[in-house]
């Protein structure tokens, strides 16, 4: 007795025998599905580890410009003239005022502020070429 699931002359005697044939049938179908999801499972892992690779690289190259700007900046800090760079350190870093640096230093608040101008022209010109 045939059943009308099973190919013409694979007719199956038990069931036993059906699934069997079934799993035969199967098996290569599967066995071509879990090497599909592999495949596409290593090619995603392989575009995953460029792309962090690439991050890698542009947060390095970003590191090494930031520290070569920061060297640029020490430096052009300490190439100020003396008085003017001590007055733009004071305000800028230090926090003092314009008005108390002028008492400390026995200068116009009008003089500490045209060395600040100053400096920060000197240090423009220095640094322009890491905001351009």
């Amino acid at each position: 007795m045939s059943s009308d699931f099973e190919p013409h002359g694979m007719e199956a005697t038990n069931v036993d025998d059906s699934f069997e044939y079934g799993r035969s049938v199967a098996t290569p179908v599967f066995d071509k599905i879990a090497k599909e999801d592999l495949e596409r499972d290593r090619a995603a892992r392989e575009q995953f580890e460029k792309a962090m690779a690439s991050v890698v690289d542009i947060h390095s190259a970003a590191r090494i410009e930031n520290s070569l700007m920061e060297q640029d900046i020490v430096e052009a800090l300490q190439d100020l003239p003396e008085r003017c760079g001590l007055i733009f350190r004071m305000h800028r870093f230090e926090g003092v005022s314009q008005k108390q640096i002028a008492k400390e230093l026995g200068i116009s608040v009008k003089t500490v502020g045209n060395q600040i101008q100053r400096a920060v022209g000197i240090l423009y010109k220095k640094l322009k070429h890491h905001i351009e």
